[in-house]
């Protein structure tokens, strides 16, 4: 399968991969790439509606130490994390350490 990669340094990369889920490539820059899907970079579009993200709800204690570490991702009513793209909410999964399912 062909994947093509982003940096928002600007770098592409184009590889082949047999794997379904494939590791996320480092740029030259250092930074991680993103998935570009069709030539307009996914993680740049938002979401049609935000997602809140039931599995990553915090207990209300824990608000302000997540304003603070994530000052970026907006709580909802329930404690929930909203994400308005795909790039935000896995540079939140990356940021607390969360693994994505890979089926």
């Amino acid at each position: 399968m062909l994947y093509s990669w982003k940096c928002d340094c600007g770098a592409t990369l184009d590889e082949v991969e047999y794997r379904p889920w494939p590791n996320v490539p480092k740029c030259s820059c250092g930074c991680d790439m993103y998935r570009d899907y069709g030539g307009v970079a996914l993680g740049n579009v938002p979401y049609a509606r935000p997602v809140h993200a039931t599995s990553l709800g915090i207990n209300p204690c824990q608000i302000d130490e997540h304003r603070q570490l994530y000052p970026e991702v907006k709580l909802d009513s329930a404690c929930r994390p909203v994400f308005e793209s795909f790039r935000q909410q896995d540079a939140y999964l990356q940021k607390t350490g969360f693994d994505k399912l890979k089926w």
